[in-house]
């Protein structure tokens, strides 16, 4: 049951330093299992998914993948109070707002309603989960925003950068958002968008980079 409160209380923006802090295997667990729950309603209605992503292990892989990268960039910085586990157990415990994805709009509305529709939900969920991601390590580790934001910027904006310059941002984001019928590029204002991120993405990149080596600097 204290495992329960605690990700509610994370989802809420409402845990402690200490609660945090003891984020441990059954914490874990749990997000595993919700991330495996989130990841099987995702594809449940997706004829073309993959048996991983149909059987949910691709979303816990991605955790696991996840965690270890952002653990890997703040280990340098925050040494031995960085823990792995705190780290992939808390991404696990956000995983429950990405159910929006399993709502199968395309059944309601016509298709490129139901991809403008699945295209909010998929922004909704990444700012959501990234604006949670600021607050547990401002939280664990007492510390400034914009010094967790260079800790998680530096491998978000890369990530995307690569993504935009070798033109798979916008695959991606179709096959994140279920929407494979029509090209993303026939959504209003879509492909602005994508523009918008990515150039934003190559801008940021070394500003988080330079900001980072100083937060590496200023921890030796």
């Amino acid at each position: 049951m204290e495992v329960l409160k605690l990700a509610v209380k994370v989802l809420s923006f409402r845990a402690t330093k200490e609660e945090l802090s003891k984020i441990g295997p059954a914490h874990l667990l749990l997000g595993v299992v919700m991330t495996w729950l989130v990841g099987m309603g995702r594809w449940w209605d997706d004829p073309e998914a993959l048996p991983t992503q149909k059987s949910g292990a691709g979303s816990v892989i991605y955790i696991f993948v996840l965690g270890t990268v952002l653990w890997l960039f703040c280990r340098p910085i925050f040494r031995e109070n960085s823990k792995w586990i705190q780290m992939v157990g808390f991404i696990g415990l956000t995983a429950p707002p990405a159910a929006l994805y399993a709502i199968p709009v395309e059944r309601f509305t016509d298709l490129h309603t139901a991809g403008s529709i699945n295209y909010t939900f998929l922004g909704i969920v990444a700012i959501y989960r990234v604006a949670l991601m600021l607050w547990y390590l401002c939280k664990i580790h007492s510390i400034g925003v914009w010094a967790a934001a260079s800790v998680i910027g530096l491998p978000i904006t890369a990530m995307l950068s690569i993504l935009f310059a070798t033109g798979l941002m916008n695959a991606i984001a179709n096959v994140m958002s279920n929407i494979r019928e029509i090209h993303s590029s026939e959504f209003a204002g879509f492909g602005e968008a994508i523009f918008t991120i990515g150039c934003g993405a190559i801008v940021l990149l070394p500003v988080f980079g330079f900001s980072y080596i100083k937060a590496w600097r200023d921890a030796q």
